[in-house]
């Protein structure tokens, strides 16, 4: 009996004709060169448990508290009389719930808050999410590596506005200057 290859050979789009239909549509046969392997080649890849990545389970264990449960910010201090709701909010969802998720650890969620806050131009809270993002064993190298990244996809005076804000805050730290 001969093969499909020596019947019909190949048709459109690399499929045997064999395997075309009178109406024109593959038929269920896979073309010989796809792939045969196992569902399981096909299953989505799952990052490794949090235990397993690096920088995670050890920076859990080495916080004092939670950043919702530090003594809050004077900036938003003042915010309460006028916006109680919101600083609510920013303590309980932002702070208590997303950045608490464990499907992602702080780090991870420091380098997009910070690229998001640089492509933003919201110069106000990137000042203090850098500082966050240090505190969550992001370096200043990496932090650099983001800033340049966001030349490219945010633009350059985005990045040029968020690498000014980073020396400020690089230069407050090493001055031992506290956080506003």
């Amino acid at each position: 009996m001969a093969t499909s290859a020596e019947k019909g050979g190949w048709g459109r789009q690399g499929f045997l004709r064999e395997d075309i239909n009178a109406a024109g549509h593959v038929a269920d046969a896979a073309p010989p060169c796809c792939f045969q392997g196992s569902p399981a080649a096909f299953a989505p890849q799952l990052p490794p448990p949090l235990s397993q990545r690096p920088g995670l389970a050890q920076d859990r264990g080495q916080r004092r508290r939670p950043p919702w449960q530090q003594p809050p910010s004077s900036r938003r201090d003042r915010l309460i009389p006028h916006f109680p709701k919101l600083v609510q909010m920013t303590n309980e969802v932002a702070y208590a719930d997303v950045w608490e998720r464990k499907a992602m650890g702080k780090r991870d969620r420091s380098l997009i808050t910070v690229a998001a806050l640089i492509a933003l131009g919201r110069e106000e809270q990137l000042a203090t999410h850098l500082r966050r993002a240090l505190g969550n064993g992001v370096t200043r190298e990496e932090i650099a590596e983001v800033v340049t990244h966001m030349a490219i996809y945010a633009g350059w005076p985005a990045a040029m506005t968020g690498a000014q804000i980073a020396c400020d805050v690089y230069e407050d730290i090493d001055s031992g200057k506290p956080a506003a």
